[in-house]
């Protein structure tokens, strides 16, 4: 989510001094800093439903053949679960879409098969 602000800080079980750790510690933290100011932006940067439904397409891609697989449509996969985030913001859509191609349990109905069954998708498949 982060692309280049993230980091890793990782040390060797022994050998390794106070001030390492300590300086590792900062480093993190200083990127921490970042991080809440990326999702401040998205929470501030709103969202209209054309764009909210590219997001969601952009990241079925990643975890479908759109052409091919039976899916949920992308207004599926934008379709809060809560109330709470319901106000179209970047970061309510990004968190939509990751917890329902995640977790699953939406609507399949964009590519049939040819039975025309209609199934749910599920983190499991």
């Amino acid at each position: 989510m982060t692309g280049d602000t993230s980091e890793r800080v990782s040390f060797p079980h022994s050998g390794t001094s106070l001030y390492d750790v300590i300086e590792g510690t900062y480093s993190v933290l200083d990127n921490f800093e970042q991080i809440d100011n990326m999702k401040e932006m998205m929470k501030e940067t709103p969202l209209v439903f054309e764009e909210q439904k590219a997001l969601a397409l952009q990241s079925m891609s990643l975890k479908f053949d759109l052409q091919k697989d039976f899916r949920p449509s992308a207004i599926e996969v934008v379709r809060p679960r809560r109330q709470e985030d319901r106000e179209p913001t970047l970061w309510n859509t990004f968190n939509i879409v990751q917890e329902n191609l995640i977790r699953g349990g939406i609507p399949k109905t964009v590519n049939p098969p040819q039975e025309g069954k209609r199934g749910y998708y599920s983190c499991y498949q």
